[in-house]
């Protein structure tokens, strides 16, 4: 199947099923082009497929029409041969995802190096390897018919009841937020880096109570391997 421009040839009100199952920072990574094509094609019916654990990371999404999640892969998999798409584009490559591209009806598409890449009715060229994943997406989205040159920005939408609650709890506070870890240690900073961050924060203009948080946090960091 020619994938070159595919979007651009499909019906403006296509049912589009993206597979990106895990990790949290891929899952918001993939708001950004979401959010281009849906621009683009507004009509296109966005479902997103991913595991539950990650379900809010487009819960919300105005840019996304249906979100399926796998509690159990196997009843899963049994729903899914009920669903019709025209195209079912896997962002992960992995055996999981290629069962649940084969499972749903429609035009299957991955990437070039995937395992079992003969599996698929359809391949994208493999992404340049030092590629960010946000313009590696992109340039598979251009590849199938995206006119966009620059990403848009990532989009995380609160539900109402859950802004209400932090409004309350942060009180019109301004705030900082670290997470300094990564399942894998070639994505984790030096430690010591976000400790002369925080301190960058504290000394630039946080409140006094939100400084003293911060100083606790510098305290703790040097302990920490670098």
């Amino acid at each position: 199947m020619l994938t070159k421009d595919l979007f651009q040839r499909l019906s403006p009100r296509a049912r589009i099923l993206f597979i990106r199952l895990r990790s949290m920072g891929d899952c918001l990574l993939l708001t950004a082009p979401i959010r281009a094509l849906k621009a683009q094609f507004p009509a296109f019916r966005i479902t997103i497929l991913v595991e539950p654990r990650f379900v809010d990371c487009f819960d919300a999404n105005p840019d996304v029409d249906e979100i399926l999640s796998a509690p159990d892969k196997w009843s899963f998999a049994a729903r899914l041969l009920t669903r019709r798409f025209d195209a079912i584009v896997n962002l992960h490559g992995g055996p999981t995802s290629l069962l649940y591209s084969c499972l749903a009806w429609g035009n299957r598409i991955g990437a070039e190096h995937y395992q079992a890449a003969r599996l698929y009715q359809g391949v994208v060229p493999r992404p340049a390897p030092d590629a960010h994943t946000v313009e590696s997406t992109m340039a598979l989205m251009r590849w199938l018919g995206l006119q966009s040159d620059e990403p848009p920005k990532l989009r995380y939408e609160f539900h109402p009841e859950e802004a209400a609650r932090m409004r309350q709890k942060l009180n019109d506070r301004p705030y900082a937020v670290m997470h300094p870890g990564s399942v894998l240690e070639t994505k984790r900073w030096q430690a010591r880096r976000y400790g002369e961050l925080a301190g960058c924060l504290a000394r630039r203009g946080p409140p006094e109570k939100l400084r003293e948080q911060l100083l606790c946090w510098v305290s703790v960091f040097p302990s920490l391997p670098s």
